[in-house]
């Protein structure tokens, strides 16, 4: 009866990780997501503080939008 309570503990243990770490996943890509539409939100409103937003939150996929300004 022991094994099967310690297999049950491993499993229900594994999953918990399992859901942890793409919750944490799933976090990391929303945060990015609104970093993104912030600075989007900055250029088409013309702020001065764009460029500056894009090297402080390291967002290098949006260097041609400096090209462009």
């Amino acid at each position: 009866m022991q094994k099967f309570y310690l297999i049950l503990i491993t499993v229900f243990g594994i999953l918990f990780l399992f859901t942890f770490f793409s919750y944490e996943n799933v976090k990391e890509k929303y945060e990015y997501a609104q970093k993104l539409n912030k600075a989007y939100e900055m250029f088409v409103n013309g702020d001065v503080r764009f460029e500056d937003y894009i090297t402080k939150n390291k967002l290098d996929e949006l260097n041609y939008l400096l090209e462009r300004k």
